[in-house]
Formats: C-alpha cells, sequence, structure tokens
C-alpha cells in the first residue's frame, strides 16, 4: 500500500481499532484504519501502532494527537 498521498505536513491522519484479529492497515472511504491485535489498556494499542509503520513502511513515528481516542494522528519524525 502507498500511504504517501495521506501524508500531509509529516502527519498521517488515521482511525484505530483495537483487539482486532490480525493486524492490518485498510483504506476505507479515503481514509486510513489500522486494526491492532492489542488491547487499549497501558499503552498497548499506541506501541503497537507505532511498531506498525517502524516495521512496515520503516517510518519512526510519534503519536501526535489523540493518544486516548481511535482517531489519531502520527507524526513522522
Amino acid at each position: 500500500m502507498d500511504i504517501t498521498k495521506y501524508i500531509s505536513h509529516n502527519k498521517i491522519a488515521l482511525r484505530v481499532t483495537p483487539n482486532a484479529s490480525q493486524t492490518k492497515l485498510i483504506e476505507d472511504n479515503g481514509k486510513l484504519k489500522l486494526y491492532v491485535k492489542s488491547i487499549p489498556e497501558d499503552n498497548k494499542a499506541n506501541r503497537e501502532v507505532i511498531n506498525f509503520f517502524k516495521k512496515e513502511f520503516n517510518l519512526k513515528v510519534l503519536i501526535d494527537k489523540g493518544e486516548k481516542s481511535r482517531e489519531k494522528i502520527v507524526k513522522i519524525m
């Protein structure tokens, strides 16, 4: 998947769904949705989001906004 069209000012907006059966990134109606296996406790789902971008796209990211929300903005470092 080419995520470059979703990068704006070194940030990516996405919706995260925790506690999924598998970790995967999909495009839905022009928006990114990331399903993660981790539960939303003790920052586990957020860490999985960061690790996903590192592993799949070799991008170092931080959660810029939405640390406790499903709607997140990740900043590319």
